[in-house]
């Protein structure tokens, strides 16, 4: 498998991919942990671009019950790992 990312979300991929027993190869243009993990990890949080009133009104409470879970499982998932 190929993860394009060495950033915080592409190595995490790649840590789950390997221990699932998947060969892996991540590829980058930037340092390990370049780019936007050194900048920012805003992508990983349930601070949405839209409040969740405005959320709810275009798509229903259902659909945003499935976009909190999302990120959250994302952010559990990316993070797990790193945890001693």
């Amino acid at each position: 498998m190929c993860v394009v990312s060495a950033g915080i979300v592409g190595i995490s991929t790649a840590y789950i991919l390997i221990r699932q027993g998947k060969s892996v190869v991540v590829l980058d243009n930037n340092l390990i942990g370049g780019d936007r993990t050194l900048q920012t990890i805003a992508y990983l949080s349930n601070v949405l671009t839209y409040c969740y009133y405005a959320l709810k009104q275009m798509h229903g409470k259902e659909r945003l019950k499935i976009v909190d879970q999302s990120h959250t499982t994302a952010i559990i998932a990316v993070f797990t790992p790193f945890r001693t």
